[in-house]
């Protein structure tokens, strides 16, 4: 069984995540939110202007889709994967954050900065990976 989780407007998906991210830094640091290197995505995410493109990636773990759907979801479940969290890439003089957030079967990632690429769609294939770039 395959249960595709197709969005219809992927740029507000992508918007979203972006602002979970966003409350997510400022959380952690409120002084931070206000860096210059989350102009775009605070831009994009509050007000749909863009100039760079943006892009999210999402997993989707077709083994686990049939037990969540056939025996539901147990209170542990709902502690141990449900989570998000900043995950800083690149090497110490050029670090960047993405955002990162896991819902039971279906993990996404969006870059807070624009100044990271989209990964190559070559490199996460379909159907465990969909890629949304725009």
């Amino acid at each position: 069984m395959r249960i595709l989780a197709e969005p219809l407007k992927p740029t507000f998906i992508c918007r979203m995540l972006l602002k979970m991210g966003l409350e997510l830094v400022a959380a952690d640091n409120p002084s931070d939110i206000f860096h210059h290197k989350f102009d775009a995505a605070r831009e994009f995410a509050l007000k749909g202007n863009k100039e760079e493109k943006w892009w999210y990636l999402q997993r989707e773990d077709m083994a686990a889709i049939p037990a969540y759907i056939e025996k539901g979801i147990k209170e542990l479940k709902w502690q141990d994967d449900i989570f998000l969290n900043t995950i800083v890439v690149g090497e110490a003089n050029n670090q960047a954050e993405v955002f990162y957030l896991k819902l039971l079967y279906l993990e996404l990632f969006v870059p807070l900065e624009p100044r990271i690429s989209a990964p190559s769609r070559a490199e996460f294939k379909e159907p465990e990976y969909r890629l949304f770039v725009f």
